[in-house]
C-alpha cells in the first residue's frame, strides 16, 4: 500500500471481479452476486468524480454480460478483462485515460495480485478486497 500522506487524490478505482466486486469465481459458477452495499460504493464515488476501471482475470464476454447483469457495467471506462497480469492491465488503463499512476487504487483479494502489481508500479495504492465498505470514508477519495 502507498503512503497514507501522498497529496494526489485518487481519480481512478481499479477494481478485480472474482471475491472483490463479486461473491464468487464466474469460471466456476456464473451464480456469483454482488458484495453487499459495493453498488452504493460504485456509485457514491462515481458521483464524486472517482472513475472507475477492471483489472481481471477472466473471459471477457461473460464478465462483461453479468456486469450488465448487475446494471454496473456503464461504470467501467477502459476494462481490462483477460489473462495479463493485472500491473500489464493497469499500463493499458493509465494510457488510454491519460492519468499518472499516482492516481490509481487498486482493490484485489488476493495478495499475489496486489503484491505483483506494487513490485511492477509502487506508485499504484493496493487495497484489500476485503475493505471496500471503507472507500467513501478514505480522504484520499
Amino acid at each position: 500500500m502507498a503512503p497514507d500522506n501522498l497529496s494526489a487524490s485518487e481519480d481512478n478505482v481499479v477494481w478485480d471481479l472474482d471475491n472483490t466486486l463479486w461473491e464468487g469465481v464466474l469460471l466456476e459458477s456464473d451464480d456469483v452476486r454482488l458484495r453487499p452495499g459495493i453498488a452504493s460504493v460504485i456509485a457514491t464515488l462515481d458521483e464524486r468524480g472517482i472513475l472507475h476501471s477492471i483489472a481481471s482475470k477472466n473471459e471477457p464476454e461473460p464478465a462483461l454480460e453479468k456486469l450488465r447483469e448487475f446494471g454496473l457495467h456503464d461504470y467501467f471506462l477502459c476494462p481490462q478483462i483477460g489473462w495479463n497480469a493485472k500491473s500489464v492491465s493497469i499500463s493499458r488503463i493509465r494510457e488510454r485515460l491519460n492519468l499518472g499512476l499516482r492516481n490509481f487504487l487498486f482493490i484485489d483479494d488476493m495478495p499475489i495480485e496486489r503484491d505483483e502489481v506494487s513490485s511492477e508500479h509502487p506508485e499504484v495504492w493496493c487495497l484489500d478486497a476485503a475493505d471496500y465498505s471503507k472507500l467513501p470514508s478514505l480522504p484520499r477519495l
